[in-house]
């Protein structure tokens, strides 16, 4: 004991404990111990979940002069999803958004010949698996970090015991982001009782994701 700084968990204990392991203890709550094992107990808890959302969209129409119109669209729809982990910790967090952007225009060339242009923008955000907040203050507790700069680390233990998610922004989570843009450009050429539709499209992509590894470190055990 007098190597490794430490404490027993109770009079009845025979292992001296490290005091860093004994506060990371703090990160599983008080359970209900089993009447017919004491070695056994479980924790039962009501989590809240809450998915608002929010959508709009936007449409402008122009008429620039007897030739040429002009119109344009914007929608957002963005969305939080909020719940608690397992065992009530820290409060997960995933939050996706969706922006479009098109402008079209037209130009009508001749009774029997219009062409139209089009630019486009869509993004998709999400941001998954987040956890900026703590429920059990030992989820926001910078002493209980393995890593400096960090809370507390996932723990996973054997033998059934539930493993936790560690602190505020400790267990892997993910950003995505894909862009895309857009040209077109169709004309529609009508001669007598036939119309022709002809025209090209090109489209950039990008999808970039940046994935947050147990930044807060992970330790386990078997027992």
């Amino acid at each position: 004991k007098g190597l490794s700084p430490g404490h027993y968990l109770s009079p009845l204990a025979n292992t001296c404990v490290n005091d860093y392991s004994a506060a990371l203890l703090a990160l599983w709550p008080t359970g209900t111990v089993s009447p017919t094992n004491p070695d056994l107990a479980s924790f039962i808890f009501s989590g809240s979940q809450s998915a608002p959302e929010n959508f709009g969209t936007l449409r402008a129409d122009y008429k620039i002069g007897n030739n040429d119109s002009l119109f344009g669209t914007f929608l957002r729809d963005e969305a939080v999803y909020n719940q608690p982990d397992a065992l009530n910790d820290v409060l997960q967090q995933s939050a996706p958004s969706r922006t479009t952007i098109a402008i079209e225009e037209s130009h009508t060339f001749s009774s029997s010949f219009v062409n139209s242009a089009r630019v486009g923008f869509n993004r998709d955000n999400v941001k998954n698996a987040f956890s900026p907040t703590a429920i059990n203050l030992a989820g926001a507790d910078p002493a209980l970090a393995g890593i400096v700069g960090q809370t507390a680390p996932r723990l996973s233990v054997g033998n059934g015991i539930d493993a936790t998610s560690g602190g505020t922004n400790s267990g892997s989570h993910y950003l995505h982001v894909w862009n895309s843009y857009q040209y077109s450009d169709d004309a529609f050429w009508t001669h007598g009782a036939h119309t022709i539709k002809f025209g090209a499209s090109v489209e950039r992509m990008d999808y970039n994701e940046h994935t947050f590894q147990n930044p807060g470190g992970r330790y386990i055990f078997n027992n």
